[in-house]
């Protein structure tokens, strides 16, 4: 599970990182749902790593909201979506 969720976090970060480079109206969409889907999963798996402790019992990137890498994670999101809406 714990190399699912980082995969697939890793191509979350991808498809958010292309989007937000090309800047057109479609990508600033696609941007901003690929963001959101970060935000909701770094929440979700780390509230989850945080009360179910032994379903997780190999880190993630979201493991802990981000705690292994310096809660980038959970940030991110979060200054991603500031920087879609600052920059309309």
């Amino acid at each position: 599970m714990a190399y699912v969720l980082s995969a697939f976090a890793a191509v979350v970060y991808l498809v958010a990182t292309v989007s937000l480079a090309r800047g057109d109206a479609v990508s600033r969409r696609v941007a901003t749902v690929a963001i959101s889907i970060e935000m909701v999963g770094v929440i979700t798996v780390g509230a989850a790593s945080e009360l179910l402790s032994k379903a997780f019992p190999h880190a993630t990137v979201w493991t802990g909201f981000g705690s292994g890498y310096g809660f980038v994670p959970l940030v991110l999101p979060f200054v991603g979506l500031w920087w879609l809406r600052h920059t309309r």
